[in-house]
């Protein structure tokens, strides 16, 4: 297995799809499975017990579409945060209408990120970043090595 994707086809029936990417190396031939599923539905069978690179996949077209995989052997959520109530990939997904609460908020007075004490998926604060001179004086010092 290479990859599995999830495609929304908002507006039609079936609504999603999910595309698996097959590789035989001894034979050399790839092969494309295409899955539909209609939002009723909105459940496939897992492929994690086939293929167990199929569980990082398959939770993330979880947390971003909100199809579920039934027999998965963990399926959470894995780029938004517990209790996120909605599929960022989704067709429909309108950001500023999207209320949900952060475990992180940014504070406008010390642009500095805060942690919700109260939530169990606390973040490390970003990493501060080169200003633009020190990135250009990096670059053209790691270009002159690589010129050597």
């Amino acid at each position: 297995m290479i990859d599995i994707t999830s495609i929304d086809n908002f507006g039609e029936e079936p609504r999603f799809e999910i595309v698996y990417e097959l590789y035989s190396m001894p034979l050399g031939v790839h092969l494309r499975l295409k899955l539909r599923v209609s939002e009723d539905v909105g459940a496939v069978d897992t492929v994690s017990d086939i293929w167990p690179t199929a569980n990082w996949h398959e939770r993330e077209i979880y947390d971003m579409m909100g199809i579920k995989f039934n027999g998965h052997p963990d399926l959470r959520r894995i780029l938004m945060w517990d209790g996120y109530p909605f599929f960022p990939l989704r067709k429909n997904f309108r950001l500023k209408d999207c209320r949900a609460k952060c475990p992180m908020s940014l504070s406008p007075k010390s642009h500095r990120w805060k942690a919700d004490r109260s939530s169990p998926n606390q973040a490390r604060p970003p990493q501060k970043i080169a200003s633009p001179a020190r990135a250009r004086r990096n670059y053209k010092r790691i270009f002159a090595q690589v010129q050597d």
